[in-house]
């Protein structure tokens, strides 16, 4: 099994169990959701949930997410955890513009992506969600999508983690103006997401 690695388009070998273990796409309870191919059998599932994504709502991803990792129950918010993700992000973003203004790309990229993890980390902890990883940022921002239908924010997803790549660039492959506006690419990510800290 092959994958490619991004830059020369040229395939890298991958483990064959990869994909079998990949959590894109499911809640970070560790349960599934329900298939998002078109065409798929609406029916619910024999626990009762809907077997296809446009059915997930508010109230039943809310009732869903009741537990986390290893079952533990979530449902009593770290509101101060929330915050301070949250105030970070904040910071992070006015930092990010701030070392574009004065040309230092590598810590502009990457402050543009700590702005929008801490602010996935706080939408993960109001919303009673796992955020342990980096493959997690993913995950988080796939539920959010199901959570609101915003298709927007599955648009912006990719900025964050491309200026979490040009960090570990040589300079001469970094362009100021790609960043600045995967940076602002960022700021409308945290502005959307900032509402499910609430």
């Amino acid at each position: 099994m092959f994958a490619s690695n991004g830059r020369s388009g040229n395939p890298t070998p991958r483990s064959p169990g990869i994909a079998s273990r990949s959590r894109v796409g499911t809640p970070l309870s560790n349960q599934p959701f329900p298939e998002d191919r078109r065409g798929s059998d609406r029916a619910a599932a024999p626990d009762g949930r809907p077997t296809h994504s446009s059915e997930w709502d508010r109230s039943s991803l809310a009732s869903y997410r009741c537990t986390g990792r290893r079952g533990l129950d979530v449902t009593t918010i770290d509101r101060r955890a929330v915050e301070t993700y949250a105030r970070q992000s904040r910071t992070f973003l006015q930092k990010s513009r701030d070392y574009l203004a004065s040309g230092d790309l590598h810590q502009a990229s990457e402050k543009g992506w700590g702005a929008a993890a801490h602010m996935a980390k706080a939408v993960a902890t109001a919303q009673g969600w796992e955020y342990g990883r980096h493959r997690d940022f993913s995950i988080v921002l796939n539920n959010v999508w199901r959570l609101t239908g915003n298709d927007r924010v599955r648009d912006l997803r990719g900025s964050p983690n491309d200026l979490h790549e040009y960090f570990y660039e040589r300079d001469e492959f970094l362009d100021a103006a790609i960043i600045a506006a995967d940076i602002e690419s960022v700021a409308e990510l945290v502005k959307l997401l900032a509402p499910l800290t609430e």
